[in-house]
């Protein structure tokens, strides 16, 4: 097969006027001008993300024994850059097919059907050229392209005509070659339930519901079992709702989002909602132990509260329902194996159960750790309030902090220097202690402040003991009647202006 010569295309340049100002030539049995074949399409064509366009050149042979033909396309090149181009020829002699190939504006392709070969009838693709909008060019844009036949070995072939050549978007007929480019819009995805919290609730309704998911859109219709709600706080990922009256049994939340047009699925797990008679009885957890694990999972977790019923239901974690092997199973206790949850940096979710009636429980935190994070759970002491008073007076002094009483501890224990401290309440992130006495002492002296938990480890503060006298330049007064003395001691730890938190960490023990 020859490709198109000089001799054959300057017989086209002078035969149309479709080389000047991307005209209709009158010569239709040598050239062809196509343009798309939908008109109520507006002759538009969406960019893709990457401002990118296919456009598919295919031939016609019916009737034609043999034929061969080179095929040329002119572009805006001030507008466009040729991408690629792929060939997916059929019933042609594929040694004699060449191009797609590219010079300046130009794409040539060419190819010689074998004599007796089955027809195309236009639904063999000849090449898919995709070109790319140039940096700079607003949106929306005209293009222009030109279409050229040219017969093989030197001569004009009057079996090649307009008809010889399709494209499914075009037309082979008189018009301008003008697509217009408009910006690649990605589809609408239908809203998504992910959760709704709580999942269950009395037939009376009333019970309010968190929703979330994704794609709501700020407005829509959303249905409660059929029945339409009126959201509050909606954005595009929640919304909260009020579950209407409704029997017993299960229902599901559907969400429209009316920008797309789109509605999230009916009867998706995410988004079933159950009516339970009033004075059924709802799980609930009171402890999760321990609270937190690796994010590789393989961490047993033991969940204890009521109602959890005989037969086994389900639990979920982080929204991944666990394995029903991994779980254990009683009225009071379950006991799991959590899965694996990659997290960047330490990550709480929830953990919750929903009994075999398909009735959810409340939800407890888990948190799962960054392997790569260093962990510590160590007692850590912000403050302490107050954090000075008198030496001889009774004071009860606030430890403010974390990780007092971890999962897995009890009550430790509290020495203001060599003395312990009569403890009144110990909770994780709070103790409470009466600082010992230490009676007449003749000037301020600062003592070390130690938590201990029952595991060994420990953290310190500083407070400061003020002598009787030491009130920052004002005589002691009598207290008045009924006003106990660790208020005044208080008063004069203000005024006295001496006290500031001195933290001091010392080498923990494990």
């Amino acid at each position: 097969m020859k490709k198109f010569n000089l001799v054959a295309l300057a017989v086209i340049l002078v035969a149309s006027p479709l080389w000047s100002g991307w005209l209709q030539t009158t010569q239709a049995a040598y050239t062809a001008t196509l343009t798309f074949a939908n008109p109520a399409n507006g002759a538009s064509r969406a960019l893709d993300a990457n401002n990118r366009f296919t456009i598919d050149v295919m031939v016609n042979t019916a009737g034609q024994a043999s034929i061969g033909a080179d095929v040329l396309v002119d572009f805006d090149s001030t507008k466009l850059d040729f991408v690629a181009g792929g060939s997916a020829v059929a019933n042609f002699y594929p040694a004699n097919h060449y191009g797609p190939s590219v010079s300046g504006n130009r794409v040539s392709m060419g190819a010689t059907k074998q004599a007796g070969g089955a027809d195309i009838n236009g639904s063999g693709r000849f090449a898919t050229l995709q070109f790319g909008l140039k940096s700079g060019i607003a949106l929306p844009t005209n293009v222009q392209f030109s279409f050229y036949y040219i017969a093989q070995g030197n001569t004009i072939d009057s079996n090649i005509t307009s008809t010889n050549i399709v494209e499914p978007d075009l037309l082979a007929a008189p018009a301008a070659a003008t697509i217009t480019l408009t910006a690649y819009v990605p589809p609408a995805t239908a809203p998504d339930i992910t959760s709704i919290v709580p999942a269950s609730g009395t037939t009376a309704g009333s019970t309010s519901v968190v929703v979330t998911g994704t794609n709501f859109g700020t407005a829509g219709a959303v249905t409660f079992g059929g029945t339409a709600v009126t959201p509050t706080g909606r954005t595009d990922t929640s919304m909260t709702v009020t579950s209407p009256a409704h029997a017993a049994g299960d229902v599901y939340i559907v969400v429209t989002n009316s920008t797309t047009g789109l509605t999230s699925g009916g009867a998706d797990a995410n988004a079933r909602y159950t009516y339970v008679t009033p004075g059924s009885t709802t799980p609930s957890i009171t402890n999760i132990n321990p609270n937190q694990g690796p994010e590789a999972g393989g961490t047993s977790v033991v969940l204890t509260g009521t109602n959890f019923g005989a037969t086994e239901g389900t639990v979920t974690i982080g929204g991944q329902t666990v394995n029903a092997s991994n779980v254990t199973w009683t009225d009071t206790s379950i006991t799991f194996t959590t899965p694996a949850y990659p997290v960047s940096g330490n990550l709480g979710v929830n953990v919750s159960i929903t009994t075999s009636g398909n009735v959810a429980s409340n939800a407890v935190t888990y948190t799962y750790t960054d392997t790569n994070v260093v962990q510590t759970n160590d007692p850590d002491i912000a403050y302490l309030n107050p954090n000075s008073g008198l030496a001889d007076a009774d004071v009860i002094v606030t430890i403010v902090g974390t990780n007092f009483k971890p999962t897995g501890t009890t009550t430790g224990t509290v020495r203001f220097g060599n003395y312990t401290a009569t403890i009144l309440s110990w909770e994780d992130t709070q103790i409470r202690v009466y600082a010992p006495k230490l009676g007449a002492i003749p000037s301020d002296i600062s003592y070390t402040v130690t938590v201990t938990r029952s595991d060994g480890k420990y953290d310190t503060a500083t407070y400061l003991y003020l002598a009787p006298a030491s009130t920052g330049g004002t005589s002691t007064p009598t207290p008045a009647s009924g006003m106990p003395n660790s208020v005044w001691a208080g008063l004069f730890g203000l005024n006295g202006g001496l006290a500031f938190l001195i933290k001091r960490k010392l080498t923990k023990y494990s």
